[in-house]
Formats: structure tokens, sequence, C-alpha cells
């Protein structure tokens, strides 16, 4: 008896593990499937310095948007297997995949927009675990925003208790 009730357990156990990390591999192949970063929700009506029309005209307009990214685009590449990023890496104009407006309907993903100052505005969007994430800088310079900066979807560091 004492055998079976071990078995059983033994089971029980493996399966709630296996059922564990298909979950987690299941949202990872959902981020990795996701190439065209749908970035989503309304800016906050508190960001200024005319960042929420850019940001809206950013997204629904493809030829600004090529108009308004600093090319070569400093950042990292989306889905690095190590962690390490490639020397000499830069997003390029010619490979450049347009960006659309976050859509966080779904609940899966948060977004976040912090104005730093009256010239930067860093855009975070993060699933609701906070396992993965992508980052994107916009600047102003003169009197126009521009992205700076473009880290694609990666697994984030955990920060430690």
């Amino acid at each position: 008896m004492k055998f079976i009730l071990g078995m059983l357990t033994g089971i029980i156990i493996t399966a709630l593990l296996f059922l564990f990390f298909l979950k987690k591999q299941a949202n990872k192949e959902a981020l990795i499937a996701n190439d065209n970063i749908e970035v989503a929700s309304e800016p906050s009506a508190k960001l200024t310095n005319g960042f929420i029309q850019f940001y809206d005209r950013f997204h629904s307009d493809s030829v600004y948007q090529m108009e308004h990214i600093v090319f070569p685009l400093e950042g990292i590449p989306a889905r690095l297997e190590d962690g390490i990023v490639p020397e000499g890496f830069a997003w390029q104009k010619e490979t450049w995949k347009l960006h659309k407006l976050f859509d966080g309907s779904d609940g899966k993903f948060v977004q976040t927009l912090d104005e730093v100052g009256n010239a930067l505005v860093i855009d975070q969007i993060k699933d609701t675990a906070g396992d993965y994430g992508m980052q994107r800088r916009f600047a102003k310079m003169g009197d126009e925003w521009f992205l700076i900066y473009y880290a694609g979807i990666n697994a984030l560091m955990k920060e430690e208790e």
C-alpha cells in the first residue's frame, strides 16, 4: 500500500512539474512567434511636450515612422540565446519591421511609458509574469521626437530578493 501511495505521489508531482514547464514554454513560444511587436494602450495623458501626438502618428504612418528613427539604431536584437549582444549590432533601415500600436487588451502584456525630463520617454512592454520584455527610448531633438533605442523582446533578468 505504501509503495502504491508513493508511486502515485511521484506521478502527481511529475505531472504538475511537466504542466508548469509546458506552460512556461508555451508563453516563451508565443513571445518568439510575435515578430511584429504590436506596441498597445493609449499613452498616458500626463506625457507632455507633444509626445502623445508624435506617438500616435509614429504608429499609424509608416513613412513618418521611418523618418523618425535614428538609423543605424542602437539596441539589442530580439531572442538572444545566451544574453550576449553581437559586437557592433545596430538595427538597420533596410531590415526594420514597422511597429504598430500595442494592444494589451488580452491582459498578457503591460506597457509603461515613463517621461524622463522633458526630452526622453522610455516605453517598456513586459509580459505580466515579468519573464520577457522589450524597451524603446524616444528622444526629443530640436522640435521633433525620434526613436533612438530599441531592445527587442528577450528574457528579463530577475532581481534577487
